[in-house]
Protein backbone atom coordinates (compact mmCIF):
# COMPACT_ATOMS: atom_id res chain seq x y z
CA UNK A 1 0.00 0.00 0.00
CA UNK A 2 0.88 3.76 -0.70
CA UNK A 3 0.05 7.24 0.83
CA UNK A 4 -3.93 6.78 1.37
CA UNK A 5 -4.33 4.33 -1.02
CA UNK A 6 -5.35 0.51 0.39
CA UNK A 7 -4.19 -1.44 -2.72
CA UNK A 8 -5.90 -4.87 -3.59
CA UNK A 9 -3.57 -7.34 -4.30
CA UNK A 10 -3.65 -9.08 -7.10
CA UNK A 11 -1.97 -12.26 -7.76
CA UNK A 12 1.00 -11.54 -10.16
CA UNK A 13 5.00 -13.13 -10.31
CA UNK A 14 7.99 -11.80 -9.14
CA UNK A 15 12.04 -12.64 -10.21
CA UNK A 16 14.73 -11.98 -8.02
CA UNK A 17 18.21 -11.17 -10.44
CA UNK A 18 21.60 -11.00 -9.32
CA UNK A 19 23.73 -9.38 -10.96
CA UNK A 20 28.09 -10.04 -9.82
CA UNK A 21 29.52 -6.73 -9.79
CA UNK A 22 32.86 -8.10 -9.40
CA UNK A 23 34.04 -6.09 -12.30
CA UNK A 24 36.99 -4.77 -11.38
CA UNK A 25 38.52 -4.10 -14.89
CA UNK A 26 35.29 -2.28 -16.08
CA UNK A 27 32.98 -0.78 -14.19
CA UNK A 28 30.57 -1.02 -17.62
CA UNK A 29 31.09 -4.74 -18.50
CA UNK A 30 28.03 -6.36 -19.19
CA UNK A 31 26.85 -9.61 -17.40
CA UNK A 32 24.67 -12.48 -18.71
CA UNK A 33 22.42 -14.45 -16.87
CA UNK A 34 20.97 -17.36 -15.80
CA UNK A 35 17.49 -18.17 -14.55
CA UNK A 36 16.73 -20.14 -11.62
CA UNK A 37 12.49 -19.93 -10.42
CA UNK A 38 11.16 -18.95 -6.55
CA UNK A 39 9.25 -21.05 -6.47
CA UNK A 40 5.77 -19.83 -4.68
CA UNK A 41 6.35 -16.16 -5.56
CA UNK A 42 2.96 -14.37 -6.30
CA UNK A 43 2.97 -10.88 -5.60
CA UNK A 44 4.67 -8.07 -6.60
CA UNK A 45 6.79 -4.76 -4.44
CA UNK A 46 9.47 -7.65 -2.95
CA UNK A 47 12.12 -6.55 -0.70
CA UNK A 48 15.60 -8.04 -0.38
CA UNK A 49 17.98 -8.83 2.22
CA UNK A 50 21.32 -10.75 2.54
CA UNK A 51 23.52 -11.97 5.42
CA UNK A 52 26.94 -11.84 5.55
CA UNK A 53 27.07 -15.81 5.23
CA UNK A 54 25.29 -15.36 1.94
CA UNK A 55 21.69 -16.06 3.11
CA UNK A 56 19.60 -14.34 0.95
CA UNK A 57 15.71 -13.30 2.01
CA UNK A 58 13.35 -11.96 -0.07
CA UNK A 59 9.93 -10.76 1.42
CA UNK A 60 6.78 -10.24 -0.37
CA UNK A 61 3.45 -8.63 0.30
CA UNK A 62 0.53 -11.03 -0.81
CA UNK A 63 -3.25 -9.20 -0.23
CA UNK A 64 -4.45 -8.27 2.78
CA UNK A 65 -6.40 -10.89 4.63
CA UNK A 66 -3.17 -13.12 4.89
CA UNK A 67 0.51 -12.87 6.12
CA UNK A 68 3.15 -11.77 3.35
CA UNK A 69 5.22 -14.26 2.25
CA UNK A 70 9.25 -14.70 3.16
CA UNK A 71 11.52 -16.81 1.49
CA UNK A 72 14.86 -18.09 2.24
CA UNK A 73 17.94 -19.57 0.03
CA UNK A 74 20.84 -20.80 1.45
CA UNK A 75 22.92 -21.37 -1.76
CA UNK A 76 23.78 -18.27 -3.08
CA UNK A 77 20.52 -17.38 -4.91
CA UNK A 78 19.86 -20.95 -6.44
CA UNK A 79 16.92 -22.27 -4.77
CA UNK A 80 14.22 -20.64 -2.36
CA UNK A 81 11.87 -22.37 0.13
CA UNK A 82 9.04 -20.35 1.55
CA UNK A 83 9.41 -19.67 5.50
CA UNK A 84 6.15 -20.52 7.42
CA UNK A 85 4.96 -18.92 10.80
CA UNK A 86 3.14 -20.97 13.23
CA UNK A 87 1.08 -20.01 15.64
CA UNK A 88 0.69 -17.63 16.95
CA UNK A 89 1.18 -15.38 13.58
CA UNK A 90 -2.37 -15.83 12.67
CA UNK A 91 -4.07 -13.38 15.28
CA UNK A 92 -1.80 -10.87 14.04
CA UNK A 93 -1.91 -10.70 10.07
CA UNK A 94 -0.43 -8.83 7.31
CA UNK A 95 -0.35 -9.15 3.61
CA UNK A 96 -0.39 -5.30 2.89
CA UNK A 97 2.84 -4.52 2.72
CA UNK A 98 5.94 -6.13 4.09
CA UNK A 99 9.57 -5.43 4.71
CA UNK A 100 13.25 -7.09 6.48
CA UNK A 101 16.09 -6.19 8.36
CA UNK A 102 18.69 -8.57 9.42
CA UNK A 103 21.25 -8.37 12.11
CA UNK A 104 24.67 -9.96 11.29
CA UNK A 105 24.52 -12.19 13.33
CA UNK A 106 21.34 -13.69 11.96
CA UNK A 107 18.56 -12.19 13.66
CA UNK A 108 15.10 -11.69 11.17
CA UNK A 109 12.64 -8.81 11.53
CA UNK A 110 9.62 -9.27 9.60
CA UNK A 111 7.20 -6.46 9.24
CA UNK A 112 4.38 -6.90 7.83
CA UNK A 113 1.38 -4.39 7.57
CA UNK A 114 -3.10 -5.37 7.90
CA UNK A 115 -3.83 -1.60 7.73
CA UNK A 116 -5.22 -1.31 10.89
CA UNK A 117 -1.28 -1.92 12.33
CA UNK A 118 1.95 -3.38 11.29
CA UNK A 119 2.57 -7.20 12.88
CA UNK A 120 6.26 -7.91 13.66
CA UNK A 121 7.87 -11.09 13.73
CA UNK A 122 11.20 -11.82 15.23
CA UNK A 123 14.01 -14.59 14.77
CA UNK A 124 16.91 -15.12 16.87
CA UNK A 125 17.99 -18.53 14.21
CA UNK A 126 17.96 -17.32 11.00
CA UNK A 127 14.39 -18.14 9.98
CA UNK A 128 13.52 -21.24 11.58
CA UNK A 129 12.06 -20.48 15.00
CA UNK A 130 9.61 -16.53 15.40
CA UNK A 131 8.08 -15.02 18.45
CA UNK A 132 5.50 -12.18 17.40
CA UNK A 133 5.07 -9.03 19.18
CA UNK A 134 2.55 -7.07 19.88
CA UNK A 135 1.02 -4.51 17.06
CA UNK A 136 3.05 -1.21 15.90
CA UNK A 137 -0.18 0.74 16.39
CA UNK A 138 -3.55 0.48 17.41
CA UNK A 139 -5.86 2.44 14.92
CA UNK A 140 -6.68 1.94 11.22
CA UNK A 141 -4.44 4.65 10.03
CA UNK A 142 -0.79 3.08 9.30
CA UNK A 143 0.34 2.40 5.62
CA UNK A 144 3.96 1.57 4.01
CA UNK A 145 6.40 0.85 6.87
CA UNK A 146 9.80 0.47 7.00
CA UNK A 147 12.47 -1.02 9.35
CA UNK A 148 15.95 -0.32 10.41
CA UNK A 149 18.10 -1.67 13.84
CA UNK A 150 19.56 0.37 16.39
CA UNK A 151 22.05 -0.61 19.00
CA UNK A 152 21.87 -4.07 21.05
CA UNK A 153 21.36 -3.74 24.87
CA UNK A 154 24.59 -5.45 26.21
CA UNK A 155 22.57 -6.43 29.56
CA UNK A 156 19.22 -7.85 27.71
CA UNK A 157 20.66 -8.92 24.53
CA UNK A 158 17.98 -7.15 22.61
CA UNK A 159 17.82 -4.86 19.56
CA UNK A 160 16.51 -1.87 19.37
CA UNK A 161 13.85 -1.70 16.49
CA UNK A 162 12.62 1.26 14.91
CA UNK A 163 9.96 1.64 12.47
CA UNK A 164 9.26 4.27 9.66
CA UNK A 165 5.45 4.86 8.99
CA UNK A 166 2.71 6.64 7.58
CA UNK A 167 -0.37 8.04 9.51
CA UNK A 168 -3.17 8.84 7.49
CA UNK A 169 -5.36 10.79 9.07
CA UNK A 170 -3.29 13.75 10.75
CA UNK A 171 -1.18 15.65 8.00
CA UNK A 172 1.20 17.73 7.82
CA UNK A 173 2.36 15.00 10.44
CA UNK A 174 2.14 12.06 7.52
CA UNK A 175 5.61 10.28 9.05
CA UNK A 176 6.14 8.89 12.35
CA UNK A 177 8.55 6.71 14.40
CA UNK A 178 7.77 4.01 15.99
CA UNK A 179 10.90 2.69 18.74
CA UNK A 180 11.41 -0.54 20.81
CA UNK A 181 14.41 -1.48 23.06
CA UNK A 182 13.25 -4.67 23.84
CA UNK A 183 13.91 -6.66 20.43
CA UNK A 184 10.86 -5.51 18.89
CA UNK A 185 8.01 -7.12 21.59
CA UNK A 186 6.50 -3.55 22.46
CA UNK A 187 6.65 0.03 20.61
CA UNK A 188 5.76 2.25 23.62
CA UNK A 189 7.50 5.31 21.78
CA UNK A 190 5.55 6.61 18.66
CA UNK A 191 5.97 10.11 17.44
CA UNK A 192 5.65 12.56 14.51
CA UNK A 193 8.76 13.47 11.94
CA UNK A 194 8.63 16.75 11.66
CA UNK A 195 9.31 18.46 7.79
CA UNK A 196 10.82 21.62 7.93
CA UNK A 197 9.17 22.44 4.64
CA UNK A 198 5.66 21.65 6.15
CA UNK A 199 4.58 18.52 4.96
CA UNK A 200 5.32 15.82 2.81
CA UNK A 201 3.15 14.57 -0.39
CA UNK A 202 4.60 11.77 -1.07
CA UNK A 203 5.26 8.53 0.58
CA UNK A 204 7.94 7.81 2.82
CA UNK A 205 11.04 5.98 1.22
CA UNK A 206 12.97 3.10 3.32
CA UNK A 207 14.86 3.60 7.01
CA UNK A 208 18.46 2.96 7.37
CA UNK A 209 20.04 3.34 10.58
CA UNK A 210 22.70 2.29 12.37
CA UNK A 211 22.79 2.57 16.79
CA UNK A 212 21.16 5.76 17.13
CA UNK A 213 21.87 7.66 13.68
CA UNK A 214 18.96 7.14 11.30
CA UNK A 215 17.99 8.47 7.81
CA UNK A 216 15.27 8.26 5.13
CA UNK A 217 13.88 9.89 1.74
CA UNK A 218 10.92 11.84 1.34
CA UNK A 219 8.98 13.85 -1.19
CA UNK A 220 7.92 17.14 -1.08
CA UNK A 221 6.34 19.06 -3.54
CA UNK A 222 8.34 17.17 -6.45
CA UNK A 223 11.51 18.25 -4.16
CA UNK A 224 13.20 15.03 -2.59
CA UNK A 225 14.88 15.45 1.20
CA UNK A 226 16.14 13.51 3.45
CA UNK A 227 15.48 13.17 7.20
CA UNK A 228 18.14 12.42 9.58
CA UNK A 229 18.28 11.72 13.72
CA UNK A 230 21.48 11.43 15.60
CA UNK A 231 19.50 10.77 18.34
CA UNK A 232 17.33 7.76 18.09
CA UNK A 233 14.51 9.79 16.99
CA UNK A 234 14.16 12.30 19.25
CA UNK A 235 15.30 15.54 17.22
CA UNK A 236 15.18 15.86 13.38
CA UNK A 237 16.81 17.98 10.56
CA UNK A 238 16.12 17.60 7.49
CA UNK A 239 17.79 18.49 3.69
CA UNK A 240 16.90 19.18 -0.03
CA UNK A 241 18.50 16.96 -2.26
CA UNK A 242 17.69 18.12 -5.70
CA UNK A 243 17.48 21.46 -7.40
CA UNK A 244 15.16 24.37 -6.68
CA UNK A 245 12.42 23.31 -9.44
CA UNK A 246 10.50 20.20 -8.81
CA UNK A 247 12.17 17.94 -10.83
CA UNK A 248 12.39 14.76 -9.06
CA UNK A 249 9.28 11.69 -10.00
CA UNK A 250 9.82 9.05 -7.41
CA UNK A 251 6.78 8.05 -6.04
CA UNK A 252 8.33 5.71 -3.13
CA UNK A 253 12.28 6.69 -3.49
CA UNK A 254 15.41 5.22 -1.77
CA UNK A 255 18.42 5.72 0.05
CA UNK A 256 21.58 3.80 1.23
CA UNK A 257 24.18 3.66 3.69
CA UNK A 258 27.61 2.49 3.72
CA UNK A 259 29.58 3.42 6.82
CA UNK A 260 29.07 7.60 7.24
CA UNK A 261 28.06 7.69 3.29
CA UNK A 262 24.81 8.23 2.24
CA UNK A 263 23.03 7.77 -0.98
CA UNK A 264 19.71 8.47 -2.95
CA UNK A 265 18.35 8.08 -6.32
CA UNK A 266 15.54 9.65 -8.53
CA UNK A 267 14.22 9.94 -11.79
CA UNK A 268 14.25 13.49 -13.07
CA UNK A 269 10.89 13.90 -14.62
CA UNK A 270 12.14 16.21 -17.48
CA UNK A 271 14.64 14.39 -19.23
CA UNK A 272 13.85 11.08 -17.46
CA UNK A 273 17.30 10.84 -16.49
CA UNK A 274 18.37 8.78 -13.42
CA UNK A 275 19.97 10.94 -10.88
CA UNK A 276 22.04 10.26 -7.67
CA UNK A 277 23.58 12.59 -4.97
CA UNK A 278 25.98 11.60 -2.23
CA UNK A 279 26.71 12.69 1.23
CA UNK A 280 29.78 11.50 2.93
CA UNK A 281 29.02 12.77 6.68
CA UNK A 282 25.66 11.15 7.10
CA UNK A 283 23.49 13.93 5.09
CA UNK A 284 25.01 17.00 6.77
CA UNK A 285 26.66 17.62 2.76
CA UNK A 286 25.76 16.59 -0.13
CA UNK A 287 26.63 16.53 -3.71
CA UNK A 288 25.34 18.14 -6.81
CA UNK A 289 23.64 15.44 -8.27
CA UNK A 290 25.33 13.16 -10.50
CA UNK A 291 23.30 11.21 -13.47
CA UNK A 292 23.72 7.72 -13.99
CA UNK A 293 21.71 6.87 -17.15
CA UNK A 294 19.63 8.68 -19.83
CA UNK A 295 17.58 6.80 -22.30
CA UNK A 296 15.16 7.41 -25.40
CA UNK A 297 11.99 6.70 -23.68
CA UNK A 298 10.86 6.87 -20.08
CA UNK A 299 11.88 5.38 -16.74
CA UNK A 300 10.30 5.07 -12.70
CA UNK A 301 10.65 3.18 -9.67
CA UNK A 302 14.70 3.69 -9.21
CA UNK A 303 15.94 1.68 -5.90
CA UNK A 304 19.70 2.56 -4.77
CA UNK A 305 22.16 0.35 -2.69
CA UNK A 306 25.58 0.41 -1.32
CA UNK A 307 27.95 -2.01 0.27
CA UNK A 308 32.46 -0.93 1.12
CA UNK A 309 32.18 1.86 -1.94
CA UNK A 310 29.94 0.25 -4.70
CA UNK A 311 27.09 1.75 -5.35
CA UNK A 312 24.61 0.37 -7.56
CA UNK A 313 21.31 1.84 -8.89
CA UNK A 314 18.08 -0.13 -10.41
CA UNK A 315 15.51 0.79 -12.40
CA UNK A 316 12.35 -0.04 -14.95
CA UNK A 317 12.46 1.56 -18.28
CA UNK A 318 10.61 2.20 -21.53
CA UNK A 319 12.06 3.15 -24.67
CA UNK A 320 8.36 3.89 -25.59
CA UNK A 321 7.81 7.57 -26.78
CA UNK A 322 5.94 9.26 -24.19
CA UNK A 323 6.12 11.65 -21.26
CA UNK A 324 5.10 9.68 -18.77
CA UNK A 325 4.89 5.86 -17.79
CA UNK A 326 0.94 5.82 -17.43
CA UNK A 327 1.07 6.45 -21.28
CA UNK A 328 3.15 3.65 -22.08
CA UNK A 329 0.92 1.94 -25.36
CA UNK A 330 -0.34 -1.84 -24.43
CA UNK A 331 2.56 -3.02 -27.56
CA UNK A 332 5.24 -1.03 -25.27
CA UNK A 333 7.62 -2.83 -23.27
CA UNK A 334 9.76 -2.60 -20.24
CA UNK A 335 13.00 -3.35 -19.43
CA UNK A 336 14.78 -3.59 -15.89
CA UNK A 337 18.05 -1.87 -15.88
CA UNK A 338 21.10 -1.20 -13.81
CA UNK A 339 24.27 1.12 -13.09
CA UNK A 340 27.14 0.73 -10.75
CA UNK A 341 30.02 3.13 -9.20
CA UNK A 342 32.90 1.61 -7.98
CA UNK A 343 34.29 5.09 -6.40
CA UNK A 344 31.35 5.58 -3.40
CA UNK A 345 28.99 7.27 -6.06
CA UNK A 346 31.24 9.90 -7.73
CA UNK A 347 30.81 8.25 -11.27
CA UNK A 348 28.62 5.44 -12.90
CA UNK A 349 29.99 2.68 -15.30
CA UNK A 350 27.34 2.70 -18.29
CA UNK A 351 24.32 0.73 -17.54
CA UNK A 352 22.61 -3.01 -18.63
CA UNK A 353 19.08 -4.45 -18.93
CA UNK A 354 19.54 -7.19 -16.87
CA UNK A 355 16.05 -8.13 -17.58
CA UNK A 356 13.90 -7.80 -20.94
CA UNK A 357 10.68 -7.16 -21.35
CA UNK A 358 9.56 -7.82 -17.82
CA UNK A 359 5.90 -5.92 -18.66
CA UNK A 360 4.39 -4.56 -21.29
CA UNK A 361 1.81 -1.42 -21.37
CA UNK A 362 1.97 1.38 -18.75
CA UNK A 363 2.87 1.31 -15.44
CA UNK A 364 0.85 3.12 -13.19
CA UNK A 365 1.78 5.32 -10.78
CA UNK A 366 -1.35 6.58 -9.11
CA UNK A 367 -2.22 3.71 -6.39
CA UNK A 368 -5.79 2.49 -6.29
CA UNK A 369 -6.86 5.03 -8.97
CA UNK A 370 -5.30 3.47 -11.38
CA UNK A 371 -7.51 0.82 -13.83
CA UNK A 372 -4.56 -1.12 -14.57
CA UNK A 373 -0.60 -1.64 -15.22
CA UNK A 374 0.03 -2.01 -11.22
CA UNK A 375 1.75 -5.05 -11.93
CA UNK A 376 4.93 -3.81 -10.47
CA UNK A 377 3.54 -2.21 -7.56
CA UNK A 378 5.56 1.06 -6.33
CA UNK A 379 9.31 0.44 -6.30
CA UNK A 380 12.04 -2.20 -7.26
CA UNK A 381 14.61 -3.35 -4.52
CA UNK A 382 17.82 -3.62 -5.10
CA UNK A 383 20.68 -4.77 -2.09
CA UNK A 384 24.65 -5.05 -2.50
CA UNK A 385 25.69 -8.64 -0.92
CA UNK A 386 28.51 -8.99 0.93
CA UNK A 387 30.25 -11.04 -1.54
CA UNK A 388 30.19 -8.23 -4.15
CA UNK A 389 27.38 -8.71 -6.49
CA UNK A 390 23.77 -6.99 -6.94
CA UNK A 391 20.63 -8.57 -6.12
CA UNK A 392 18.01 -7.35 -7.60
CA UNK A 393 14.11 -8.10 -6.88
CA UNK A 394 11.66 -7.38 -9.56
CA UNK A 395 8.62 -8.05 -10.79
CA UNK A 396 8.59 -10.16 -14.31
CA UNK A 397 5.87 -11.34 -16.17
CA UNK A 398 5.97 -15.28 -15.96
CA UNK A 399 7.44 -17.14 -12.56
CA UNK A 400 9.24 -15.48 -10.15
CA UNK A 401 13.67 -16.23 -10.94
CA UNK A 402 16.61 -15.62 -9.88
CA UNK A 403 19.27 -14.69 -12.69
CA UNK A 404 22.87 -15.23 -12.14
CA UNK A 405 26.06 -14.04 -14.06
CA UNK A 406 27.17 -16.55 -16.13
CA UNK A 407 30.02 -14.52 -17.93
Amino acid sequence: MRGSRLRARVALLASVIAIPTSMLMSASAAPTFELTRISGSGGFEQGINILPDGTIYVDEPSGLGAHSKLFRSSDFGQTYSRITFPTPYGRLPGGGDSDVVLSDDGRVYFLDLWGGSNSLSVSHDGGDTWTVGNPIVGIPTSDRQWIGLGARDPGTDLDTVYVVYSKLVVQPDWSWLARSTDGGMTFTYHRPIPFPTGGTEGPTGNLVSKDDFLAFVFEDGGRLGVGVSTDAGETWTSTPINALIPDADNNIPSIAMDGDDLHVAYVNRLDHSIMTATSHDRGVTWSAPTPVATTEGVNVFTWIASRDGKVGVAWYGSDSDVEVPDNVPADGTWDVHYAESLDAGSSYGESVVVAPDVKAGAICTAGLSCSGGREVGDFIALEIGYDGKAYIALYNRGPGHVAVQVS
